[in-house]
C-alpha cells in the first residue's frame, strides 16, 4: 500500500520573518538558532522523549514550516508532517570536571550550525546523558519558527506528552486553538489600511529626528571593522530588595519592567549615555487569547525613546518610563522593520537600526509544574553565555521575574567595554537597589 505524500499549505511570511531571513543570510558570525534545554534527573526513557518531541511538532504547524522564495519574496510553507532529527549523545566518557564544558561545546556547535530555511524541519533535538541518572534534553531551532513565549508552550506540551508516553496513558492536552498560519491571516486582516496609517503616524512622530548615537566613556572611536563579540555578567535580586522593587512599581503605577528599565538607564548614563536614547525591546505581540497556546514567531520589537534627566528622582524616572512603555506597546503592532525609514541605520550594524542598546524582559518565563513519577525536571545546567558570544547591540539587559526574585544578565560588547568598567557600573546599580529597600 502506498503512503500518501505530505501535503502543505502556503501563507505569507510576516514582515519581521522576511527581514530576519535576509539578515541571517548576510550576517557573518551571527548564530541564528534558538537554543533551550531542560535538565532531567531520574529514570529517563529516550524513546518516550523522542515520541514526545514528535508529538509537539505534530501539534504545532509552525514547527513543520519552512520558508521558500516565491517571486522574490519569502513565504511560509507548512507541511502536514515532517521527521525531526533526534539523537542521543552519551557524555559519561568525559571526566566529571569536564562534562559541563563538553556539553556547552556541543550546544555551541549546534547553535552555530544553521538550518536550510527552505527545507523543513527547522529544528532538531538531542538528549545528552551526563550521568547515570542525569540528562539534558536540548532543542535547537531557527528563530523564524519560535519566540520566547513559545518556549513555555513547547515545554508544557512536551512534558505532558512525555508523561503520557512514560505512563502509557492518554495525554490530557487541550487542542491548539489557532495555528500560526491563522495568526498571520488574522493579523493581516486586523492591520487595515486605516489602522496601519494610524500606527505609522504614531511611530513617525515618535521617531523622527532620532537622538544622536551614544558616545561611550572610555571609547575614543568605534573599531572598524566592528564585530559583535560579547560577554555577560549575571546577578540576581531577592528577598527585601525584590519586595522593595515591587512596592515601588505599585506606588508609581508601573510594572517591574519599568522599574528595571529606569535602573538600567542610570547604568547607561554612567557609561556615557546622555539626555535621550533609543532602546529596542521585544513585544510578545499575542493580542488575542486564542493564540496563547500557539507556537510561532509572533514577537515584534518596539523602539523606546527615553529621556535621561539628570535631576529627576528614581520614582519620577520609573513613572516616565512606564508612560513611554505603555504608549509604545499600545502601538506595538507596527512591524519593527518598517520603523527603519524613520530612524535610519547605525554604523557597523548588521540589523540596520539606530539602536545601540536593548532590554529583553521575560515576565512570562515559567517552567511548567508537571509531576512525572521518578523524574525531577529543572532548568538546564548550560548557561546562555557558554553558548552565545554574539549580541547585536553595544549593550543589552535581559531581566527575568521569577517567583520571589528577579534575575539579570547584562551583555556588553567586548570591543567597547572592559569587564571592570561594566562591573563598576553594575556595583553602582546595586547600590541604587539597596537604597530602594532602605
Amino acid at each position: 500500500m502506498s503512503i500518501p505524500a505530505p501535503t502543505f499549505s502556503i501563507y505569507p511570511a510576516t514582515a519581521n520573518q522576511e527581514t530576519r531571513s535576509a539578515t541571517q543570510a548576510r550576517t557573518k558570525g551571527h548564530k541564528p538558532n534558538e537554543f533551550f534545554a531542560l535538565r532531567l534527573c531520574g529514570e529517563v526513557d529516550a524513546g518516550a522523549i523522542e515520541r514526545a518531541l514528535h508529538g509537539v511538532v505534530a501539534r504545532h504547524e509552525a514547527l513543520r514550516t519552512d520558508f521558500p522564495a516565491q517571486q522574490g519574496r519569502r513565504v511560509q510553507r507548512a507541511w502536514s508532517e515532517v521527521m525531526v532529527p533526534f539523537r542521543a549523545i552519551d557524555l559519561r566518557h568525559a571526566t566529571e570536571t569536564r562534562r559541563a564544558q563538553v556539553l556547552a561545546d556541543h550546544c555551541a556547535r549546534e547553535t552555530a550550525d544553521p538550518f536550510d530555511i527552505e527545507c523543513a524541519p527547522l529544528l532538531r533535538g538531542i538528549l545528552f546523558r551526563i550521568g547515570e541518572r542525569e540528562y539534558v534534553i536540548a532543542i535547537f531551532c531557527d528563530h523564524l519558527i519560535i519566540d520566547g513565549w513559545s518556549i513555555n508552550v513547547f515545554w508544557h506540551d512536551f512534558l505532558h506528552l512525555y508523561r503520557s508516553h512514560r505512563l502509557d496513558e492518554p495525554a490530557s492536552l487541550p487542542p491548539v486553538r489557532k495555528q500560526f498560519g491563522e495568526f498571520v491571516a488574522w493579523h493581516r486582516a486586523r492591520l487595515s489600511e486605516t489602522r496601519l496609517a494610524n500606527l505609522r503616524a504614531f511611530w513617525q512622530a515618535r521617531l523622527s529626528s532620532p537622538p544622536a548615537l551614544i558616545e561611550w566613556n572610555h571609547v575614543s572611536a568605534r573599531p572598524d571593522p566592528f564585530t559583535y563579540l560579547s560577554a555577560v555578567t549575571r546577578w540576581s535580586v531577592e528577598g527585601e530588595q525584590f519586595q522593595a522593587m515591587k512596592r515601588v512599581a505599585a506606588a508609581t503605577g508601573s510594572s517591574l519592567f519599568a522599574v528595571f528599565n529606569a535602573l538600567y538607564l542610570r547604568l547607561l548614563r554612567r557609561l556615557g549615555a546622555k539626555q535621550e536614547i533609543l532602546m529596542h525591546t521585544p513585544s510578545a505581540n499575542r493580542r488575542s487569547a486564542e493564540f496563547h497556546n500557539t507556537i510561532g514567531c509572533f514577537a515584534n520589537g518596539v523602539l523606546l525613546r527615553l529621556e535621561l534627566p539628570e535631576s529627576a528622582s528614581l520614582e519620577q524616572e520609573i513613572a516616565a518610563n512606564a508612560q513611554v512603555v505603555r504608549e509604545a506597546y499600545a502601538y506595538g503592532e507596527f512591524p519593527l522593520t518598517m520603523t527603519r525609514e524613520f530612524v535610519g541605520s547605525r554604523p557597523n550594524s548588521s540589523f540596520g537600526f539606530r539602536t545601540q542598546v536593548s532590554h529583553l524582559h521575560y515576565s512570562f518565563y515559567r517552567l511548567p509544574q508537571i509531576e512525572i513519577p521518578g523524574l525531577d525536571v529543572a532548568p538546564s545546567m548550560v548557561s546562555m553565555d557558554e553558548v552565545f558570544t554574539y549580541w547585536a547591540y553595544d549593550m543589552g539587559l535581559c531581566s527575568w521575574v521569577l517567583r520571589d526574585s528577579a534575575a539579570f544578565a547584562l551583555w556588553h560588547n567586548t570591543a567597547l567595554f572592559e569587564r571592570a568598567v561594566v562591573e563598576d557600573a553594575i556595583a553602582h546599580l546595586r547600590e541604587e537597589i539597596t537604597r530602594l529597600s532602605s
